[in-house]
């Protein structure tokens, strides 16, 4: 069921990592000059994810090369140890795995999501879609719950998903968005646990990749973060949710909103907002503009939304629970007071905010 170009395709697999342990492979040998060449492609496709999130093609009849680079790069990105760089190589080889999985055979992707990741899925027995065609597969609503967890569109939550016998219909396009997710996860708690004994023989080729990533993760750091944002005042929960969106990780619902409102407070336009979110792995431009306009009062309401309290942000999980916030009760009270900025209160109730008469260092206690 699975020739050379499967392999490549998803070196990820079950059946990849037989083909791999099959080929009997030491550390010492890849490091020889003889397999120089997937030494090389590992490191091209670690470089390619680091610097623009994809993960290069390959040649006709390189399917070998291709199949072995994967587990050597993923070693590789082990020893580098950049969170914000290993995220952005899993995704980008989830994403990879996407492209390749929502084009392939029902058999094949039923395979993989089966024999690779175990997960409890069947072609499907009869759940009718709200469109009154019939879903391609089921998919057990456990797995469902854990796949779909980190994804934000109301369209994935459980409420809104035909579901027959505690199974969830889906399409091949959705089955293979799941297992993105899976693919994701696993690069993931790989690149996490790098072999033991350092990098050895292959320490020049690391000392490389933690260059590109250190460079990578500052100057995206650097375009992403609007000058009229002063990241060293930010309070501790809108800094960790602003660098998790700049490194691609999938924010909440709760999250998305509470950084979006809390940077819209902190001045910054709707174009610069959208920007910050374009990492995601789920990004979609027009969904991200309608709910950042919203949140501006543009839309819907046309009330401008303020970001939740510290209390609301404990509720749901956001707040790192880290002292020093001074004993403020909102995000934007720690941030002005950062800045040295206070508050005051014209006739009538409407505040104002208003700068101190002479500069106040962010890192200060205001």
């Amino acid at each position: 069921m699975f020739g050379k170009i499967d392999l490549a395709k998803y070196p990820f697999s079950a059946e990849a990592a037989e083909y791999v342990r099959s080929r009997g492979l030491t550390l010492e040998d890849l490091a020889s000059q003889e397999l120089r060449p997937i030494l090389a492609k590992a490191e091209e496709r670690a470089k390619e994810a680091i610097l623009r999130g994809r993960i290069p093609g390959w040649r006709s009849g390189e399917e070998e090369i291709e199949i072995l680079s994967y587990p050597v790069a993923i070693m590789l990105m082990g020893f580098v140890g950049d969170q914000g760089a290993q995220r952005r190589f899993a995704l980008a080889e989830a994403k990879r795995a996407y492209g390749f999985l929502r084009e392939d055979s029902p058999e094949r992707v039923l395979r993989i999501g089966e024999g690779t990741f175990g997960m409890r899925v069947r072609t499907a027995g009869g759940i009718r879609s709200d469109r009154g065609k019939f879903y391609e597969f089921e998919v057990h609503f456990a797995d469902y719950l854990r796949d779909t967890a980190s994804l934000r569109d109301g369209k994935w939550k459980l409420c809104n998903r035909a579901l027959s016998g505690g199974w969830v219909g889906l399409t091949k396009e959705e089955l293979a968005r799941l297992l993105q997710e899976e693919v994701y996860r696993r690069i993931l708690e790989r690149v996490s646990s790098p072999p033991p004994g350092g990098p050895g023989p292959f320490e020049p080729v690391v000392s490389r990749l933690k260059g590109l990533a250190e460079s990578a993760m500052a100057r995206a750091e650097y375009i992403e973060a609007p000058k009229g944002l002063i990241l060293e005042a930010m309070p501790p929960c809108m800094r960790s949710l602003y660098e998790g969106a700049l490194s691609g990780r999938n924010l909440s619902h709760m999250g998305r909103f509470a950084l979006t409102a809390f940077l819209a407070g902190a001045g910054l336009g709707e174009e610069e907002i959208i920007r910050v979110f374009q990492s995601s792995a789920d990004f979609d431009g027009r969904k991200t503009r309608y709910q950042v306009e919203h949140i501006f009062g543009l839309r819907g309401s046309r009330i401008k939304y303020k970001p939740p309290k510290c209390d609301t942000m404990r509720t749901h999980g956001l707040c790192p629970g880290r002292d020093g916030c001074g004993g403020v009760r909102h995000p934007m009270a720690y941030y002005e007071r950062k800045l040295g900025l206070r508050r005051t209160r014209r006739p009538g109730g409407a505040e104002t905010i208003k700068a101190p008469p002479t500069p106040v260092s962010p890192d200060g206690d205001g």
